[in-house]
């Protein structure tokens, strides 16, 4: 099985029992060689897709950050650093529940530490002081976050 899938799939698992986690049911095998995850369907695709086709009020959008910061603290609580959070990673379910999704370059906090900090991201979302390589704000990461 192929490391990205296999570290998305162990993330999905863990993070199972949170209502703003896409939910995991499980992997099939395709042929000899794919194996795919099978994941809870998003009736409401993707939250870039959704703003752009549809107008929302700003009680809309506190629930939807409110829910996304439920999922990460999630996340994070389980020792899960998502590494690749964009609007195109937040699903919708049918009742319009973000759900994060994509775990694939997802790292755990001691993985952090054994990559010197490094994680990969989308660049139009990934935080300033991550491309600049700004010393300060890796020692603050150390201290603080990965403490």
């Amino acid at each position: 099985m192929d490391k990205t899938l296999l570290k998305e799939y162990s993330n999905y698992f863990k993070l199972q029992d949170n209502n703003n986690i896409l939910k995991f049911y499980g992997v099939i095998r395709d042929d000899q060689y794919s194996i795919s995850l099978v994941l809870e369907y998003a009736t409401n695709g993707n939250l870039s897709s959704y703003l752009k086709t549809h107008t929302i009020g700003w009680c809309f959008k506190a629930k939807v950050c409110r829910d996304i910061a439920l999922g990460l603290m999630h996340c994070h609580d389980n020792n899960v650093l998502h590494f690749d959070l964009k609007p195109e990673n937040i699903l919708l379910d049918k009742d319009l529940v973000p759900k994060l999704a994509d775990f694939g370059i997802s790292k755990t906090k001691s993985q952090m530490v054994l990559d010197n900090g490094k994680a990969g991201g989308t660049i139009n979302y990934v935080a300033p002081e991550r491309v600049s390589g700004d010393c300060k704000m890796r020692e603050f990461f150390y201290k603080y976050v990965l403490s």
